[in-house]
Parts: C-alpha cells; sequence; structure tokens
C-alpha cells in the first residue's frame, strides 16, 4: 500500500512540531530583505538578498527563495500539492513532503499560487517573469527567462524551457514537456510535448500556422456548402 506508507513516512519528517527556538533558526531572511506588514512565513524558509514580499502572503515550509525577487501582495508560495487518492467513494490527501525553489530575479504578480511538490520540488527558473492569478501546479520546473502571463494554469509535473512566453490564460495539462523558446498564445489548451522553437494556438494546441490555416478553411466553409448545393 505504497500510497500509505509513503503518507505515513512524510508525516513522520514532517508534522514535528517546532519549539519557538527551532522555529526562529530554520527560518533565514536576509538583512536587505524587504518583508512587508503581514507577510506570513513558515518554518524552514530561506530568503536571499534584496528580495522584496509584498502584504499578505503567505510563504509555506520548505520555500527558498533567491536574490532580488518581487512577490506583489497575496501570493500563496509553497501550499499543498492538489493530490487525492480515491478510496471507498471518498478522497484521501497525499501529503506533499517536496519543496518550492524561486530563483534569482523571479518577479511574480499579485494573487499568484505556486504549489509545492510531492516528493520533488517545484522549480521557478532565474529571471522568470509571472503575471498575476497565475496557478502553478506541484513539481513543475520552469525555466529561466520566461514569461507567463496572467490567469495561465500549469498542471502538476510538467516542464517548461527556457525562454518560453505562455500568453493570457493558456492551460497547461500535467506530465509535459515544453521545450525552450517555445510561445503558446491565449487561450490555448496544451496537452500533448512541445518542440522547442515553436509557436502553438489553440485548443487542443498545434502550431500556428497550421491553426490559421485550418480557420481560414474554416471561413470559407459556408459558400463551399452554397456552391455545392448549387
Amino acid at each position: 500500500d505504497p500510497f500509505h506508507v509513503y503518507n505515513s513516512i512524510v508525516t513522520s519528517f514532517r508534522s514535528k512540531s517546532l519549539s519557538d527556538e527551532e522555529f526562529k533558526n530554520s527560518i533565514s531572511v536576509h538583512p536587505t530583505a524587504r518583508i512587508d506588514p503581514q507577510v506570513i512565513i513558515k518554518d524552514h524558509v530561506k530568503i536571499g538578498a534584496h528580495t522584496i514580499i509584498q502584504g499578505h502572503t503567505y510563504i509555506d515550509r520548505f520555500t527558498t527563495i533567491g536574490d532580488h525577487v518581487i512577490i506583489e501582495p497575496n501570493c500563496i508560495i509553497g501550499s499543498d500539492a492538489f493530490y487525492f487518492k480515491k478510496e471507498e467513494q471518498r478522497y484521501i490527501k497525499w501529503t506533499s513532503g517536496g519543496s518550492t525553489h524561486i530563483m534569482d530575479q523571479v518577479e511574480i504578480g499579485a494573487g499568484t499560487t505556486i504549489n509545492k511538490g510531492v516528493s520533488s520540488e517545484t522549480r521557478i527558473g532565474t529571471g522568470t517573469k509571472i503575471d498575476c492569478q497565475v496557478h502553478i501546479g506541484h513539481g513543475c520546473k520552469i525555466g529561466a527567462n520566461c514569461l507567463i502571463a496572467a490567469q495561465v494554469g500549469i498542471s502538476g509535473k510538467t516542464k517548461i524551457g527556457d525562454n518560453s512566453i505562455l500568453y493570457g490564460q493558456v492551460g497547461v495539462a500535467q506530465n509535459l514537456e515544453i521545450g525552450s523558446d517555445v510561445v503558446i498564445l491565449a487561450k490555448s489548451g496544451v496537452g500533448k510535448n512541445i518542440a522547442s522553437g515553436k509557436t502553438y494556438f489553440g485548443i487542443p494546441a498545434t502550431e500556428a500556422f497550421q491553426k490559421n490555416r485550418e480557420l481560414a478553411s474554416l471561413r470559407q466553409l459556408p459558400d463551399l456548402l452554397r456552391n455545392l448545393k448549387k
């Protein structure tokens, strides 16, 4: 029964109550970092130099935040994975035993949520910029210098390469690999792996030039049907 064995292992190592001194010693905040009022920081958190964390943000356990990072208000960093097993008509929560790593020079917009990994890390690469109200699932690996626009949702364990751009409201399924230098246009739904250096659009997302040809053909369909009827 690996599911319950895993939960018991994580619980035995992660649920230990800390004394006030242990809690204090588990947190490292660089003297140059700026932490606004009403930010909540849990145990085993490290925050680097010149980083700014704005009000009402929640930083959960086992999170590392690099240097020169900006996290805007009302973000949730390192929350539990959305991961459940169905047993006897009910859902059992799989305890999140992973971590969250935000690398240097990352910017995270207001209201964004980034889940920790279940048994691994969630990682946001150096220089990546994330807009407001984005959700990044458990165990995702986002490369360096990516742009992720508002309301993008990336499901768990997906990997995205360097210098990729996801425009607004893109949805990405779980366990996918998206290459480097990829552009995914707004409102696209990604359900399969994407090679590097390509632009994708649509639901399901396909290469943009092919999707545009399909749309152009569809616009001609009424005339073709009328001519066929004649």
